[in-house]
């Protein structure tokens, strides 16, 4: 930790870093070793670092998704909006995927339905193929679980078409 004493009349600036982590990707015994490493990365990069990074993922990231409608900025900015709330939804590791509802609420409780690929896989094929190939992934690796729900499951449910969790 890097300490100093503040002098009131200098100005004063603070970055704070969060690390979070779970038992889901790290085992129970390495959570402090692997959240203090992370933020001891983070504080050796800074915020400008940090910042200059995810600047350049998302100049990569616009370089292959943006759209530009001269005729219509309204219509621009509303998919400008929505790519970058696909990319920010989401998931990249393989185990999760992309919520019913993103992260714009709580309706269906973080579900996922098996249609997604459907809606979003085009998206990412064609501006960032490494998150449509975790999203399969993760469809992949859920597979049997949904074919054990589907035998469970009577045919006529509460449940709605299509919906894995």
């Amino acid at each position: 930790m890097n300490e100093q004493p503040y002098e009131h009349s200098a100005d004063l600036s603070l970055s704070k870093f969060i690390s979070v982590h779970t038992t889901r990707d790290t085992r129970e015994e390495e959570l402090r070793m692997r959240s203090e490493e992370v933020l001891r990365l983070a504080e050796s990069r800074g915020f400008d670092g940090l910042a200059e990074e995810q600047h350049a993922y998302l100049d990569a990231f616009w370089s292959r998704a943006d759209v530009e409608i001269a005729s219509d900025p309204a219509l621009q900015q509303g998919l400008r909006f929505n790519a970058f709330g696909l990319l920010q939804s989401a998931g990249r590791d393989g185990m999760t995927s992309m919520a019913a509802k993103g992260l714009t609420g709580e309706g269906y409780e973080g579900h996922y339905f098996w249609d997604t690929e459907m809606y979003v896989l085009p998206f990412f094929t064609f501006t960032t193929p490494e998150i449509g190939r975790a999203l399969l992934e993760f469809r992949y690796r859920t597979l049997e679980q949904a074919r054990q729900r589907a035998k469970r499951t009577p045919p006529i449910s509460r449940r709605a078409p299509g919906q894995l969790t």
